[in-house]
């Protein structure tokens, strides 16, 4: 009998009022014996029910291709899975988005899949959280070891991420709900920067409350660990800022650690060695070289008060986020830190919702939420409102995202941040630079309880300053 080659595939563009056996039908008859429609749920758009759907198939063939569709049909197929891709069609009254990011030349689907026919994220969690969260997948090219690779890594996949993620939660129903982050190894460190990178006019948009990190190596890997992910040479960019202990790293992690105080993370370190990558006699690249731990211990761990959990992995780094259900293994951890970030997250949603609905109905801007709703907790009302807003006599600290009075001494830039970029004085030093890299003016404001005219005083210190148009940098007018 000849082998069985399986693959899972991703289906897109499907008409609303599909079902599975439908589905079935636009694929040739002789294929359809061999497909198993494994999920089939609203896309990533489809907020109302009357959008497409995107499914996951299972296809069992004998030889390796790709399954036939009748010449009729308009069906996206594919098997890369690059962006987002639902895993679940969750209730109405979902209160968190669930998003796993996959790792270093990893596969969106593959690397979370324990076998062939099961995979964690979307065979048992929506089940057993009573599809409570909209669960999705985010895939990207990551095959680093040849000329089309990024000149910078980490930043840019943040960007794209970062990007895609704000589009995925532009529609209103969906704008103010919690988001729960589970990364693999270079998964992480996108969502690492992200996060460290979130404006705080963004930052409300995107209320991340819990992250899962599996194998993140947050102070990079040994050369050998980076040629077996990559099969092969790995890039000069991708030495340099994945290798041990490189500077990309170290900034990253003094600037997430900043951010992170209000966030609860969870961290899983694997425990066995990964067999690395050697040149073959055809001169291809297998692994079959000597066992390395990929990620040690001492990267994957924080070590800061907001890591609650350090758990070691019974596997490798490339089966760390396979997990199987049963006592076995961690999934058990893992779904009890999932359910508890969505029982914070029901409350923390509900309490934004209905913010937002009253200001709906009393058409009243934010500063007049606190009279509008008084049917539940006062803290949670300012909590909520908090996200976003700040008081006025106060600034925001760029590098830590603190607030700090106007009236004490910090640093400013005029051209940065649309002319209102500050970095408090704890956190400026000799190389602390805004973005466009301007000579920074040290000033202090004067105090308003001291002053009847304080805004005034502000305006006069702007116009004591030029710019010059060559070099961009501010300057006395004296």
């Amino acid at each position: 009998m000849a082998p069985t080659h399986f693959f899972t595939w991703r289906i897109q563009n499907i008409p609303s009022n599909f079902n599975e056996t439908r589905l079935k039908s636009c694929f040739h008859s002789d294929d359809r014996k061999y497909i198993d429609i494994k999920s089939l749920t609203p896309d990533v758009n489809n907020y109302d029910g009357d959008g497409t759907l995107t499914a996951t198939m299972l296809f069992s063939s004998p030889e390796p291709r790709e399954p036939r569709t009748d010449d009729s049909t308009e069906l996206d197929i594919d098997k890369d899975f690059i962006g987002f891709t639902p895993l679940n069609a969750p209730d109405r009254d979902v209160c968190a988005d669930i998003i796993a990011v996959t790792g270093l030349a990893g596969h969106a689907f593959g690397s979370w899949a324990q076998s062939d026919q099961k995979m964690w994220l979307r065979d048992y969690l929506p089940r057993d959280i009573q599809n409570r969260a909209r669960i999705l997948i985010y895939g990207y090219e990551s095959q680093l070891h040849d000329i089309h690779a990024p000149k910078a890594i980490v930043s840019d996949y943040g960007n794209s991420f970062l990007q895609t993620l704000m589009d995925l939660r532009d529609h209103p129903s969906c704008r103010d709900r919690p988001l729960i982050l589970i990364g693999h190894s270079l998964g992480a460190l996108i969502i690492k920067q992200v996060i460290t990178d979130l404006i705080p006019s963004i930052r409300s948009r995107l209320p991340v409350r819990t992250l899962l990190f599996f194998g993140a190596p947050h102070n990079g890997l040994e050369v050998e660990a980076l040629e077996t992910l990559v099969k092969g040479r790995p890039t000069q960019t991708l030495i340099s800022e994945l290798k041990f202990e490189s500077p990309t790293l170290a900034g990253l992690s003094d600037r997430f650690r900043h951010v992170a105080k209000d966030l609860t993370i969870h961290t899983y370190y694997e425990s066995r060695p990964t067999r690395t990558v050697a040149q073959g006699t055809d001169g291809k690249w297998e692994r079959i070289g000597e066992p390395l731990v990929m990620v040690q211990k001492s990267s994957a761990l924080l070590n800061m008060d907001s890591e609650k959990t350090q758990m070691k992995v019974d596997g490798d780094h490339k089966d760390i986020a396979k997990l199987r259900r049963g006592q076995g293994g961690v999934y058990p951890n893992v779904l009890r830190i999932i359910k508890d970030a969505l029982q914070s997250a029901s409350e923390q949603f509900t309490a934004a919702t209905r913010i937002s609905e009253a200001r709906q109905e009393n058409n009243q801007p934010k500063d007049n939420q606190q009279d509008t709703i008084g049917s539940h907790d006062q803290n949670q009302d300012q909590d909520a409102e908090s996200e976003g807003e700040y008081d006025e006599s106060n600034l925001i600290c760029e590098v830590c995202y603190d607030e700090f009075p106007k009236y004490q001494k910090h640093y400013h830039c005029y051209i940065c941040g649309d002319g209102n970029f500050n970095i408090c004085q704890s956190c400026k030093t000799s190389k602390t630079l805004c973005p466009g890299k301007h000579k920074m003016i040290e000033r202090q404001l004067e105090n308003p309880d001291e002053s009847d005219d304080a805004s005034s005083y502000e305006e006069d210190d702007n116009d004591n300053y030029l710019m010059c148009n060559a070099c961009e940098e501010s300057f006395l007018k004296d």
